[in-house]
Parts: structure tokens; sequence; C-alpha cells
């Protein structure tokens, strides 16, 4: 991709497998999944992660109410301005920093970032939402997933990974933010992962050199000797340079100012999200294991 190239969604081939005509029961691992979702979720209290307000269910369906977040999607504001300045880019990037160091004080990964797992509340305030890959973790899981743009290589590699895949994926949003793509991407998500393991960094000449020093210092090919995994942990992160410019503790309480208000007219208003069909529901068919009794 070059600069300045149009903002491109990350998706799956336009081609979906049909919906079952027949009566749907979910896979043992995708009942596990759900469940640790909702139970993180219900653990998780930080200013910039989305909080779940209630979770119910029905005969045929669960259900999670999420607190409203008006102002769209990071990946909306990425379209329409092409790209971030830096003061936007800290203090978007020292939200997620915060709440992976919220995260990561309880052992729990996030392994899921990208622009269009960050929206904007009513204040302009970001929040990290979609929390269906953390995971709790003691020392390395293995599981493959995530965006191919966003993986690390630890995890291309399958070596088993942990905590320092979300400091990976921090670096990949900055260099986004502030250049309007990411730093590896091919056609394919194989030659996306190729990029990946090559470790081939191209920055603009306009990026200044915190912004570049922190991106290269996120995206260390070893895990060990990256920023974030180090023996100072978060504070490496936090102390960094490029973060200066934020104060983090007026931004813990949501009281800076923010790069970008958006537009709402009521309590009702989503304009700020785009539009999408919704495909309709398999069938359910209850498996009588109760794997949701917990719910």
């Amino acid at each position: 991709q070059q600069v300045g190239a149009p903002h491109r969604r990350r998706s799956p081939p336009p081609l979906r497998p049909p919906l079952p005509s027949h009566p749907f029961t979910p896979s043992r691992p995708s009942q596990e999944h759900v469940m640790n979702e909702k139970r993180i979720m219900a653990e998780t209290d930080h200013p910039f992660c989305i909080r779940l307000i209630a979770a119910y269910k029905d005969r045929t369906h669960l259900y999670m109410v999420l607190e409203i977040c008006q102002g769209g999607e990071l990946f909306s504001l990425l379209q329409k301005e092409r790209k971030l300045d830096e003061p936007a880019s800290a203090f978007y990037g020292a939200s997620v920093m915060l709440a992976f160091e919220y995260l990561h004080n309880r052992n729990i990964i996030y392994r899921d970032l990208k622009p269009e797992n960050l929206l904007l509340d009513g204040k302009g305030y970001l929040k990290v939402v979609d929390f269906g890959f953390a995971k709790l973790i003691k020392d390395r899981t293995w599981t493959l997933c995530g965006t191919p743009e966003y993986l690390a290589p630890e995890t291309i590699r399958n070596k088993g990974h942990g905590k320092g895949v979300d400091w990976w994926a921090l670096g990949i949003l900055i260099y986004e933010m502030m250049t309007g793509f990411p730093p590896f991407c091919g056609d394919t998500a194989m030659s996306t992962y190729k990029q990946i393991l090559e470790g081939q960094l191209d920055f603009p000449k306009s990026m200044s050199r915190a912004a570049q020093d922190i991106i290269r210092r996120l995206l260390h090919p070893s895990y060990s000797k990256r920023l974030g995994c180090l023996r100072n942990g978060t504070v490496d992160v936090r102390l960094h340079r490029f973060f200066g410019q934020v104060d983090l503790k007026e931004l813990l309480k949501c009281k800076l100012q923010v790069p970008h208000v958006p537009k709402i007219q009521d309590s009702m208003d989503t304009s700020n999200f785009m539009k999408y069909d919704d495909d309709p529901d398999p069938e359910y068919k209850d498996d009588g294991s109760g794997w949701d009794k917990d719910f």
C-alpha cells in the first residue's frame, strides 16, 4: 500500500458458508469461548474497556448488554481522516496502553487489537471492545487468533505467546494511525505473514524520532527484548517519550481534551456507525449439557 491510499477494512472473503438449514448447536470450543468472554468482561472495570452492564438469556439466545458508545469506530475516523497526527495517535495509543496495563496486571491477554475493535464514546474517549479472543493465562498459550496484519512473529511461528503479542499489536496500531496503513500488509494472509517475519520497517520522513523509536521497540521480533516485556514491564511503555505528550493521570480521569468530538444528535443516534444487513439467526438446538447455566 502507498501513503495516502484509501483506508480499507480487513474482512473475510465475500463468500461465506451458508447458514445451517437444520437446528444448530454450538461446538464445545464455541461454548467455552462465549462463557470465557462473558466472564472476563464481567470482571473488567476500566475507563478504556467496554463495560458489561448485564447478561441474560432466553430459550434460544444469549444477550450481553454493553455501555453505549455512540462515537463510532476508530476505523471509521481513520477512513475519514486518512491518517492521524502524532498528538491524536499518542492520545489513542496511550488509552490502549493503559487498558492493556490493567488487563495484563490481571493476567489477561487481549489478542484482537485493530481499529475496528476500538470505539469512541459520546465524549470522544476510546473503549477497547470485543473480548472474544481475550484469555486468562499463566504463562503462554498457543491458539492462532487475531487479524493477520496485527499478528506477532511468535504467534505466526506457533511457538507459544503471551502478553507480548498485545504490545506488538500496539506498535502496529500506532504505525497505522500515523500513516493510514499497517506496516506489514500483503495481498494475502500468507504474504502478510512473510512480511512480518522478515520485519522490514519503513517510516515516512515526516514521522518523529520518538514515534519511530516506540514503534521499533514495540515491534522487536524477539519477545524477550520487546518494549513492555522487559524487567520493568508496562512501566517502560508508560515512560517512553512518545507518551510524554499525554498526561496519563488526567487521561485516566477522562479530563483531557479529546482529538475528535463525535457529532451526536440524541441518545438514540447511531449515525457514526456503518450500516450492515444482519444475517438471520439459525435455529438453536439445546444439547442438554447445561453449558450456559452460569451465563
